[in-house]
């Protein structure tokens, strides 16, 4: 039985793996994409924990006020 997060896990890891490989693209001249867009599932990652922690402070101070 898989551990309850491992499909958010699988979701990191290919994510990493497809920024990896857009940058060797980049800097192989393969793709003639913007580094903006190079760089689009690292930032996508770093959206998705900023939000998370927005989230996570929001229900704490509620919990705090209750």
């Amino acid at each position: 039985m898989e551990p309850i997060g491992a499909p958010i896990e699988y979701g990191i890891i290919a994510l990493s793996a497809l920024g990896f490989i857009f940058i060797a693209l980049k800097l192989c001249g393969a793709v003639g994409w913007g580094w903006w867009w190079v760089m689009a599932p690292f930032l996508l990652q770093a959206a998705v924990l900023l939000v998370a922690l927005l989230a996570l402070v929001v229900v704490t101070i509620i919990g705090l006020r209750a």
